[in-house]
């Protein structure tokens, strides 16, 4: 992982010295991203910049930006590209010669050879800028998923670019220009928490560079367009899949996972995985094991009852892979200082106190080693949350399938409790009235749609997480549940083998089954570092947020009069309601201004 500058002039306005100056003064700030070497290129009417965090060929010869040999093509590029030494085989086949060992090369090579189509022969996570200096063209890429950032400001005559929001907000503060908040990411940000699925931010003028797109500029003309095409390529492999057994199907999804996990553990320094004791992280320990001798673990956990602790399931797995594992307490001291920190990192505020485990958990990563392999995605894609076991319920009700309802209640008992059944029973009638509110995508599925729409939603500011608090520490943080052929062989296979007799991720805990301890496949509850937030705002973190919340300079005087947060205050302190979700927000917020007001562009003390 790295960081990205750039400057393109659509009008072909001369570069200055002051852009050069500026462009450096953004990698500044962009430095926590790639501590390992630095470069900046000025063209005519372009600049690209990069700071590296050197993991695949740590020579010299990764340097940034990098060129093709006639010096016609440049680019910069945060990310990896897994298949990079397959990519490198065709190429080499095709007449290409290779001066380096990185992916970064057989981007170049990749673009010209097959052009902007390169992206859609891409396994793996990246925001790259492309300047072909020969035909004037700059081309931004995002990976389908929009695991790697990229924020852009695009004005009539400019386009400039970075990995980070603090960056572009050096540039419009360097060019004079005023910042304002935009009202509107504010108000949506307080009813649903989601930013990341919305190209606007906090900021009038910087945009989010949308997931899954490429976009090229040739002086003032532009065309933009999605790559990729997930239900598309699910409705192939569902068709490929028509007629074979459950077990066929097992075997292709245990050999596609274990090529992922086996790809993404492609570095030249050390790698470890990030170990919650789920279902998801235990696979990637169990399958990264094929490919190492030893597996480094890094685990997270809240010293305060079952509910915020899965030691016993990630023991479980260290012990069965005999890895060298290291565990880390989550506790509500320093919580201010270091919540300032993680918003200083992230540029924008985020829905839930579960962050401050992400970074306690890359913070000790740090210490041992520069990659992480983490469990991301694999909910998503295989149907882990509850709400789609409700979809399917409500399915059967759409179909009028009776009997189908009392045998999904049956298995539902058998797993969960009479109780817990008739819950989700209850759960699936009322999600018929929100139906009409899904995307429409796959044909008569509506589990699919929602696992789409989760997909696509609210799980892309889970990535932003991921990418900030790994980049606080200077590493790598990798994600093979999200390589996009697993992704699309789980939503290509039928949803019947994917919720099965009751159970969730039914096929993957099927694939799984020979690699874990009982105990952790057929797991039925599912905790995911769940964070103490309303405890903590009742009690420990209580009379603090008091104080900032009610302080007469406070932002949320701008959202709600002082009487009505004393009430949300009340209420929460003495349990008549859970108010943690609206406290937790305004708190946030509150911290993120603070740390604006203070030094926008500096990570505060611990």
């Amino acid at each position: 992982m790295c960081g990205i500058v750039g400057i393109y002039y659509k009008n072909a306005e001369p570069l200055t010295e002051h852009d050069g100056i500026l462009l450096n003064k953004m990698l500044d700030i962009l430095q926590h991203r790639g501590p390992d070497d630095r470069g900046l290129a000025l063209f005519s009417h372009c600049g690209l910049g990069h700071v590296r965090l050197s993991i695949i060929d740590l020579s010299a010869c990764g340097h940034q930006p990098m060129f093709t040999h006639d010096q016609r093509v440049a680019v910069v590029f945060n990310g990896e590209i897994y298949n990079y030494v397959e990519l490198r085989e065709e190429l080499v086949a095709a007449g290409y010669t290779f001066r380096s060992e990185t992916d970064t090369e057989v981007i170049l090579h990749a673009y010209q050879e097959w052009g902007e189509r390169c992206t859609e022969r891409f396994i793996g996570m990246w925001a790259f800028a492309i300047f072909d200096i020969q035909r004037d063209i700059l081309f931004l890429s995002r990976d389908r998923f929009g695991i790697k950032p990229l924020y852009l400001i695009d004005h009539r005559d400019v386009v400039v670019f970075a990995s980070e929001i603090k960056a572009l907000r050096l540039f419009l503060a360097e060019k004079k220009c005023p910042l304002q908040m935009r009202p509107e990411t504010v108000k949506n940000f307080f009813q649903d928490g989601l930013l990341e699925k919305r190209t606007e931010t906090f900021f009038h003028g910087i945009q989010r560079f949308p997931r899954n797109w490429n976009r090229v500029w040739e002086g003032t003309h532009d065309h933009a367009y999605p790559f990729w095409d997930l239900p598309a390529r699910a409705h192939e492999i569902r068709e490929r899949l028509a007629g074979k057994s459950e077990c066929e199907i097992m075997e292709i999804v245990r050999d596609t996972l274990l090529d992922a996990v086996r790809i993404h553990m492609r570095s030249d320094v050390p790698v470890g995985v990030c170990l919650s004791g789920g279902i998801d992280s235990s696979t990637v320990v169990a399958c990264a094991s094929n490919f190492t001798d030893t597996v480094n673990t890094f685990s997270g956990f809240f010293e305060l009852g079952p509910q915020y602790d899965e030691r016993r399931f990630s023991r479980q797995v260290n012990e069965r892979y005999h890895t060298h594992a290291s565990e880390h307490q989550i506790t509500a001291d320093h919580f201010f200082p270091t919540m300032s920190r993680i918003l200083y990192y992230l540029d924008e505020p985020m829905r839930g106190m579960s962050i401050l485990a992400m970074y306690k958990v890359m913070e000790g990563s740090a210490e041992r080693v520069k990659v992480v392999l983490d469990g991301q995605g694999g909910d998503e894609v295989w149907a882990g949350y509850d709400i789609f076991r409700h979809y399917k319920i409500t399915q059967m009700i759409l179909n009028g399938d009776q009997q189908g309802i009392r045998r999904e209640a049956e298995c539902l008992a058998r797993i969960l409790s009479p109780e817990q059944a008739q819950r989700m029973i209850q759960m699936g009638q009322y999600r018929m009235g929100q139906v009409q509110n899904r995307p429409n995508v796959f044909s008569q599925d509506l589990v699919k749609d929602i696992q789409y729409n989760t997909l696509c939603g609210g799980f892309l500011d889970l990535l932003r997480n991921e990418d900030r608090m790994s980049m606080a520490f200077s590493i790598e943080s990798r994600l093979p549940l999200l390589d996009h052929r697993l992704v699309e062989l789980g939503f290509g296979i039928s949803t019947d083998l994917i919720l099965k007799d009751g159970w969730s991720k039914y096929i993957l805990r099927k694939v799984i089954e020979p690699m874990l301890p009982r105990e952790i496949v057929w797991r039925s509850d599912k905790l995911g570092y769940t964070t103490p937030q309303a405890e903590w705002l009742r009690n420990e973190l209580y009379e603090e947020t008091r104080t900032m919340l009610l302080a007469p300079n406070a932002f949320s005087r701008n959202l709600h009069p002082r009487t009505e947060i004393e009430q949300l205050l009340g209420a929460h302190r003495s349990g008549e309601k859970d108010h943690s979700d609206r406290l937790w927000k305004l708190l946030c917020c509150e911290i993120w201004c603070d740390g604006l007001r203070r030094d926008p562009f500096a990570p505060p003390p611990l």
